[in-house]
């Protein structure tokens, strides 16, 4: 072996190690925190040591043992300390404080509840006969699994040579784990290339309630869809989150059942994807298309077409609404007459509407006007930009709304320019109640405002005549006004209601 190869291995060997070693950390800091509290004797302080200085613990002044605590609340508390870490951290899923002695051990092993969780990593050494040990620990309880088979560097798309080793582990590991216990799944999340769901075998999952699908490489000359039959029989599914980076999938016939749905979106087709998969989905309640890492000039055309198409999704059962960057094209292609809560996130309303026709205020207004939205009750928008001369977008959206009770308009900390916010003085102005001028969201019970700048003092004085101008309600020339009962800002105390 070459020193330049020895070198690369070594490299590679210390950056796993160094993730390991995070890992465990979080680990140590969930045990010892539950050790401290649980006030371990003098005699077994060396078994704790705070993970943050990397010194033990004296606590010899504690006076109570954890030894006696019954079976049954260590079990409880292990319940505790296993939820405080994430499924992709743990080594195959056995919990840390089995470890710690042979008592704890013992107790843990005796407990099926602790070992309901499958976590096969990337790059973890994988043994049939140590998976098959873990699964029988778990009893006949329902199954969560995660799967992580891909360990991003580079960008999406094809891939020329497999990385033979974790590619081939995973994919048997996976398949494994299906004969052994699918009928078990309750939750799965598979975030793997090509290669390990082209692996994998026709399997009844009877349990499955939620599952995450998530690939992003495949084969260079692969044309196909992505090979999803160990999935195909799920009649209890019910939530889905798909990451949309393999460019063809197609969703087996759960679709139609499923109440809660995710996507994330790497490219303007991809929208098209989504429609395709909701146009049977009648029972779907909640969904949310995020905007991952597409080009945004992309979706130009796409929003066009969307509007120029007969094409609309009708969503008669959904009630919740999320949607990030360019996905806000999605919105006018969307009827859903018992929306209730709408959340647009992360975009620009741009300044030329000619070379930009799209942005998340316009595509709200174009989604009014085909579907009123009279039963919309909460908006939020998030980390929305404008010019000053498409402001008029924000009020005429907000008019329309006559059901609206809850308005939140937030920014996260300088990502948002003082000249393109939403929080400026005119909306504060337009909200408050004024004798001589039309009264807009009567109807409105709470009030978010939180801007991202360090100094909002020029804001303040409006703030205030906003809130007292909204303490009481009333019949104002025959429309009834409503009182602001919550008001929530990072202006201060002082700005807080109740």
């Amino acid at each position: 072996m070459s020193r330049k190869k020895r070198g690369y291995k070594w490299d590679w060997k210390d950056k796993k190690n160094k993730k390991n070693q995070k890992q465990e950390n979080d680990e140590d800091i969930c045990l010892w925190r539950f050790l401290s509290i649980m006030k371990i004797p003098a005699s077994e302080s060396t078994l704790v040591h705070d993970p943050h200085d990397r010194v033990h613990v004296d606590i010899t002044s504690l006076p109570a043992s954890i030894r006696n605590f019954p079976c049954e609340i260590l079990c409880e508390i292990f319940l505790i300390v296993v939820s405080l870490y994430p499924a992709s951290s743990r080594n195959l899923g056995a919990p840390r404080f089995t470890r710690v002695c042979r008592d704890w051990r013992a107790i843990s092993v005796s407990y099926p509840q602790l070992w309901t969780t499958v976590n096969i990593k990337y790059d973890g050494r994988y043994l049939a006969d140590n998976l098959e040990v873990y699964i029988s620990l778990s009893g006949n309880l329902p199954l969560h699994v995660h799967v992580a088979g891909i360990e991003r560097y580079g960008e999406r798309g094809e891939w020329d040579r497999p990385r033979s080793f974790a590619r081939e582990e995973t994919a048997r590991a996976l398949k494994d784990l299906a004969a052994l216990s699918a009928q078990r799944w309750k939750t799965l999340a598979v975030t793997a290339d090509f290669a390990v769901f082209a692996a994998q075998v026709e399997a009844q999952t009877p349990l499955l309630e939620s599952l995450v699908l998530d690939s992003d490489t495949w084969p260079k000359d692969y044309r196909g869809e992505l090979p999803l039959d160990f999935v195909r029989h799920a009649p209890l599914l019910r939530t889905i989150t798909i990451d949309l980076g393999f460019p063809d999938i197609v969703l087996p016939s759960w679709k139609r059942q499923v109440t809660s749905a995710t996507y994330f979106l790497h490219s303007a087709c991809a929208l098209c994807t989504v429609l395709c998969h909701l146009m049977d989905a009648k029972e779907l309640r909640k969904l949310s298309i995020l905007d991952a890492d597409a080009e945004h000039g992309a979706f130009d055309d796409c929003f066009i077409n969307m509007l120029l198409s007969p094409t609309t999704y009708h969503a008669p059962q959904l009630r919740t609404l999320i949607v990030s960057g360019c996905a806000h094209a999605f919105l006018p292609v969307i009827v859903a007459p018992a929306l209730e809560t709408l959340t647009v996130c992360q975009d620009h309303e741009w300044d030329d509407p000619e070379m930009w026709p799209e942005g998340p205020l316009s595509s709200l207004l174009w989604m009014i006007q085909r579907t009123t939205l009279s039963s919309l009750r909460i908006l939020e928008l998030k980390d929305i930009e404008t010019y000053e001369h498409r402001f008029d977008l924000l009020y005429q959206c907000l008019d329309a709304l006559i059901a609206l009770d809850t308005l939140r308009i937030e920014e996260l900390a300088d990502t948002v320019s003082h000249r393109d916010s939403l929080l400026r003085g005119e909306l504060l102005e337009w909200l408050t109640y004024k004798e001589s001028s039309p009264t807009h969201l009567p109807d409105l019970t709470h009030l978010t405002l939180r801007s991202g700048r360090k100094s909002d003092g020029d804001l303040e004085g409006l703030v205030r005549q906003l809130l007292v101008s909204r303490t009481t309600g009333g019949l104002v020339d025959g429309v009834a006004r409503k009182a602001l009962i919550h008001f929530t800002s990072n202006l201060g105390p002082e700005f807080q209601i109740p």
